[in-house]
């Protein structure tokens, strides 16, 4: 789901309901760098193909500022989403700043607000999580087994066409022996 927020704010739900998995991983959880790997990772595969479901350029560049959020964390910990959110907040203050780049921190702040305050995530909300990524790793898999079955396919072809073509050639050699 898309909601867009005064001219120029975005958000992509997707990516809220990564955020609130990512920082609501608990730090005592011992699969918790597992469970904050798997949502990065995931932040980053939907990013790349978010271009592809969402041609508008402004969604796809909020799905990158989501993404450099992501990654900013795993270099720098969790509290750069509130470091960056308080010196934004300055910046923003200053009167010489365009409209245009204050809409565009406005975005950021927006961002970094969905690290800062997630979302609440129900058990459905797990539950469609689950069976979201599941299907697309499932689609995945079957995908790369059709590549393979395929490319398998052709060389068996091939391979019938080069084993007739030895075939005829032996026999056309057999028959050159046979005349001589």
């Amino acid at each position: 789901t898309l909601s867009k927020f005064g001219q120029y704010v975005f958000s992509i739900q997707t990516f809220d309901d990564l955020a609130a998995r990512y920082m609501g991983v608990k730090d005592d959880d011992k699969y918790a760098d597992l469970q904050r790997k798997f949502y990065y990772y995931c932040a980053i595969i939907t990013t790349k193909f978010s271009g592809l479901r969402m041609p508008d350029p402004d969604m796809s560049s909020v799905g990158a500022m989501y993404a450099k959020t992501f990654h900013k964390i795993v270099e720098q910990g969790k509290e750069y989403p509130e470091t960056q959110t308080i010196r934004l907040e300055k910046l923003i203050e200053d009167d010489n700043m365009s409209a245009f780049k204050k809409e565009e921190m406005g975005q950021k702040l927006h961002v970094y607000s969905k690290f800062t305050d997630p979302i609440e995530l129900t058990y459905d909300d797990h539950k469609a999580f689950i069976m979201l990524w599941g299907s697309q790793l499932l689609l995945f898999v079957l995908f790369i087994i059709m590549a393979l079955d395929l490319l398998a396919g052709r060389r068996s072809e091939e391979e019938k066409k080069d084993e007739q073509e030895t075939e005829n050639e032996e026999t056309k050699n057999d028959d050159d022996k046979k005349e001589e």
